[in-house]
């Protein structure tokens, strides 16, 4: 595993195969990999080699403090880690999908006792927390995002966002180094101005681990 798993208490999500009306969880035949399909379409996926899924939030991670709204449930893998966050104090998990709630009910997932669950849709929900985290949406283009997330920051009151495939978003902008994405990313800020003000380290960091991105690529005018 990850060292930086390791070292922030990661524990990979217990799932069990499982299949009723218009959900299924279905495991690789080497029990590696697993993936979530809604209505026949896969949703998403989780690789036990490689724990893309927890490098995909791990910026979630790092900003996560007090009060945390967090949509779309999935496999629960940002949720729980979390939630070993003694800076986070509740957090709220929106999501639309009834059969995905029971599912968890159904397999016995063990939640934090720091998490709640709403049945309901994040594009609509009215709410207010210190840390809002988004991975919900059904358009996974990162450059399309920006109008929607846009809405949902107006619904819900919150000190600090940041929204899955924003790493990839910057490095698909990416043109002139390394160095650029710090600077695109703050004049991103003025846009979405409750982003968090972070170092350039930080951000780098968030990116360089994010998977399928390549590094050696983002290095080529170093």
């Amino acid at each position: 595993m990850n060292k930086i798993l390791k070292d922030t208490n990661y524990r990979p999500p217990h799932l069990v195969p499982y299949k009723k009306k218009n959900i299924e969880v279905r495991f690789t035949p080497n029990k590696v990999g697993v993936r979530l399909f809604i209505n026949n379409e896969p949703l998403m996926a989780y690789d036990y080699l490689n724990h893309d899924s927890a490098l995909e939030v791990l910026s979630h991670y790092y900003i996560a403090k007090g009060h945390c709204i967090c949509t779309g449930l999935g496999f629960a893998v940002r949720e729980n880690w979390i939630a070993t966050k003694k800076e986070v104090t509740k957090i709220t998990v929106i999501e639309k999908n009834k059969s995905l709630i029971k599912y968890h009910k159904k397999i016995g997932t063990k939640f934090s006792p720091k998490i709640e669950i709403i049945h309901g849709d994040a594009n609509e929900y009215k709410g207010e927390c210190d840390t809002l985290l988004l991975d919900h949406y059904e358009i996974i283009n990162p450059m399309k995002l920006l109008p929607q997330i846009q809405q949902i920051t107006k619904n819900i009151k919150h000190t600090t966002l940041w929204y899955w495939l924003l790493e990839e978003k910057l490095f698909l902008d990416y043109t002139y180094g390394i160095d650029f994405i710090f600077d695109y990313y703050n004049l991103l800020r003025t846009k979405l101005p409750t982003l968090p003000v972070l170092s350039k380290e930080l951000l780098h960091l968030f990116i360089l681990q994010y998977p399928h991105i390549d590094y050696k690529l983002m290095l080529r005018n170093e």
